[in-house]
């Protein structure tokens, strides 16, 4: 879910590539019910359509119907 609201932010979104959950780069960190902190690192062309590795963290809770999601939080450097 977290990928979803990083692309949003990219100067090239279909570009993206994401780790999987399981790469040593990965943290997640449930903090409550529904609540989760993710460390994480995206690698996408910027503007001038160069691959460039951006770190980025994000706070994710659930929603009460229980298939949606909503970012808080979001940081990419």
């Amino acid at each position: 879910m977290a990928t979803n609201f990083v692309k949003r932010q990219l100067k090239s979104p279909t570009s993206a590539k994401f780790p999987y959950t399981s790469d040593r780069d990965v943290s997640i960190t449930k903090i409550s019910d529904c609540r989760y902190q993710i460390h994480s690192y995206v690698d996408s062309q910027n503007g001038f359509g160069a691959m460039i590795r951006s770190r980025f963290s994000v706070i994710m809770d659930g929603l009460p119907d229980g298939k949606s999601w909503r970012a808080e939080q979001l940081v990419i450097d």
